[in-house]
Order: structure tokens, then sequence, then C-alpha cells
């Protein structure tokens, strides 16, 4: 069971010094808590990417509780920037939106979003405010409910889905490629 163990943090070591020695130049990050129900569908979204689809070098997918010490760093490293979190926009539970740019901020400041404490506590960083990465974008799915609990509504389930096929293009549009999980290679 120890040499499982070391086995693993080994791993563990060498993904981490991977990860630092290659640039970054797409970070995906999801926000939210998952023990909110529908507050969880920006991490939830990241998951099924990770999941379903094959993240080339030069892109990190994470969510922001993991990343919470280096976040900054994570940030100021990545060209491209792409959050994904559940909003509160007035539309249908279960609608797709998506920001860019200044519209992000200028969004933020005039809707509630669902994790005061999440979303604009990362657009307040400074690798954000003054860095400022050449692309920001922000994908959200509009929520039915905020319970305790780890399950997503029958209207947000399946959009998180939708929406990680949405990241994938969006990451295809920047010049990578992310082919589905589980294809075989012509040849």
């Amino acid at each position: 069971m120890n040499e499982t163990w070391n086995r693993r943090q080994a791993r563990k070591g060498e993904v981490q010094m991977l990860q630092k020695e290659s640039s970054i130049q797409v970070l995906v990050l999801g926000i939210g808590n998952v023990n909110q129900g529908d507050a969880g569908a920006g991490v939830r979204t990241v998951e099924i990417l990770q999941r379903n689809f094959q993240i080339p070098p030069g892109v990190q997918i994470s969510d922001g509780a993991s990343m919470e010490q280096d976040l900054d760093g994570a940030i100021s490293q990545a060209k491209h920037v792409i959050l994904v979190n559940a909003f509160n926009a007035g539309a249908e539970p279960g609608s797709l939106l998506k920001l860019v740019g200044r519209e992000i901020p200028d969004f933020i400041n005039h809707q509630n979003a669902l994790n005061p404490d999440g979303l604009p506590s990362i657009l307040s960083q400074p690798c954000i405010t003054e860095k400022r990465p050449e692309t920001m974008t922000l994908y959200g799915i509009e929520p039915t409910e905020l319970a305790m609990g780890l399950e997503l509504s029958g209207e947000v389930a399946p959009q998180t889905e939708r929406l990680a096929c949405h990241l994938a293009e969006e990451l295809e549009r920047l010049g990578f490629s992310v082919p589905p999980r589980g294809l075989l290679s012509a040849g």
C-alpha cells in the first residue's frame, strides 16, 4: 500500500513539474461551489471537459478552489483565460451565456454572481487588472436552484455537457487540437 501511495505521489510530482516547465497559453478555470447544487456548474463543466476531451500541452484546466494558492501565477502566465461559472443573468434556467473582454467586469458589476467571493475576487486579481491576458472569456449557465447538495438541477446538468463541447470549440479556435477521448486514430 505504501508503494502504491509513493508511486502516486511521484506521478503527481512529475505532473506538477511538467506543468511548471511548460508555459500555460490557455487557462480554463471552473468556478463555483460543488456543494451548492447549480452553483457548482462551472466546476462540473471543466471536469466533463477533462474527462471527454484530450487536453493538449499549453492548456491548463482547473477549478478555482484547487488553484487558490497559485491562481495569480497561473493567470499571469496565460495568454488566454476562459472562466466557467453559474451566474444569474435573468435568463431561463439552463441557458448558456458567453461574455468576452470588457463585457465581463461590466456584467459582474451590474449582476449578482452566485459565488460572491469567487468570480469578483478572481477578476480583481492584479494579474488580470494590471497585466491583462490577451483574451478573457466567461461562459456561464443560468442556475435553477442553489440548494445544499452535490446534484445539479435537471435544467443545468445536461447543459454542462453542451458547454464542455463549446469550451473544446473555443480551444480549437485558439489553435489547439482538442479531440474527443476514445476515438480510434486512422492509420
